[in-house]
């Protein structure tokens, strides 16, 4: 999977660790994880780079650029940036020479085929002119072929005149072909001209895409830095609610013992009082809310409840007891109903006191 993917999930493995003891060898786990995807993608990267520079090698540029544009993808650090610049130097340059190779071709072929015309042209005439000044002038192209005549003997006044006329006609073919030529050579200049123009725009795109991938590779090179700045700050701030949390546990759990502590030594305190007067007696009672109402009102309903509980108790000793008082007034719970301001609450081992009526 590409790169960018690859962050995203373990960001979101990062963000599902659970906060408790075993989170240090979970993000052990991740950042083992990293480097084999690291390592994976170097891999992946080196292989596309290989086969990019085998098709340079065979001129299939597509190919090349199809694999350097995947390669991308996955640079991670100078050393990558360094070898993707290299193969797109390559393939620039195999291009460039794949380029001037079939335009050499090109002219090639055409200084074979004007090579081929002229000594067509030269067996032609050294085969119909008899005459070597007609065989020059066949040669040179001012005249016709066909009109050459086959013998030295035909040098007749009626043949010479119309000869002339001929090589008048022909003198004024010749011009025009000779006009025809500049302008073929002109054309030739001006496609020149605009090759040349087609190819340095070219090679502007090709630079102008050069700069472009630069500057995607340096924002994606942003985005990773980033994106290891935040997870680093993320991992940061889960230790530190993770210290907070073993805090908080720890300091409940001292806040329970001192509890125990102190219910332990009020209950064999009023033990000891029942047991050494026949008089009084104590009691644990507790009263409790149902409904939701404020803290207040809620702590104020636990405690009548739970002193009503006391003179209940108390009534059940016998016709001679009543209650006296409270001796310890217990341990406030209280719990928040949903969202709102509101809690029921509850007073537990609470210590009342009751009293035989003389």
């Amino acid at each position: 999977m590409p790169t960018p993917f690859r962050r995203l999930v373990l960001c979101l493995l990062l963000c599902m660790a659970p906060v408790s003891g075993t989170f240090s060898s979970t993000l052990d786990d991740l950042m083992n994880m990293t480097e084999k995807l690291d390592r994976m993608d170097k891999a992946d990267f080196d292989n596309l780079v290989g086969r990019a520079n085998i098709c340079i090698r065979g001129r299939d540029f597509d190919c090349a650029e199809d694999r350097l544009n995947k390669a991308a993808k996955l640079v991670n650090g100078n050393r990558d940036k360094q070898a993707l610049a290299s193969a797109h130097r390559r393939l620039d340059n195999e291009r460039e020479a794949a380029r001037r190779e079939e335009a050499e071709r090109v002219a090639q072929a055409e200084r074979q085929r004007r090579d081929e015309e002229q000594q067509a042209r030269e067996s032609e005439c050294n085969a119909r002119c008899a005459h070597s000044g007609q065989r020059m002038q066949c040669i040179w192209g001012n005249i016709n072929p066909w009109n050459c005549n086959r013998s030295d003997d035909d040098d007749t006044p009626s043949f010479n005149a119309g000869l002339a006329v001929l090589q008048g006609i022909n003198n004024s073919l010749s011009g025009y072909r000779q006009l025809q030529q500049i302008h073929n050579q002109s054309m030739a200049n001006i496609q020149a001209q605009q090759a040349q123009r087609i190819a340095l725009e070219q090679a502007q795109r090709e630079r102008e895409r050069a700069r472009q991938r630069e500057e995607n590779e340096r924002t994606r090179e942003a985005q990773a830095e980033r994106a290891r700045a935040q997870q680093a700050q993320a991992q940061r701030e889960r230790q530190e609610q993770m210290q907070r949390e073993r805090e908080r546990e720890r300091q409940q759990e001292e806040n329970e013992r001192a509890r125990e502590r102190d219910r332990a030594v009020q209950l064999a305190q009023a033990e000891q009082r029942a047991t050494s007067s026949t008089a009084t007696r104590t009691i644990v009672v507790e009263g409790k809310t149902e409904a939701c109402y404020s803290r207040d009102i809620a702590l104020n309903l636990a405690y009548t409840r739970a002193q009503n509980a006391g003179n209940k108790k108390c009534n059940e000793l016998g016709p001679q007891w009543r209650w006296q008082g409270i001796e310890f007034k217990g341990y406030e719970q209280c719990k928040q109903c949903g969202t709102s301001n509101e809690y029921r609450c509850a007073v537990t081992q609470a210590v009342h006191v009751c009293i035989a009526r003389r």
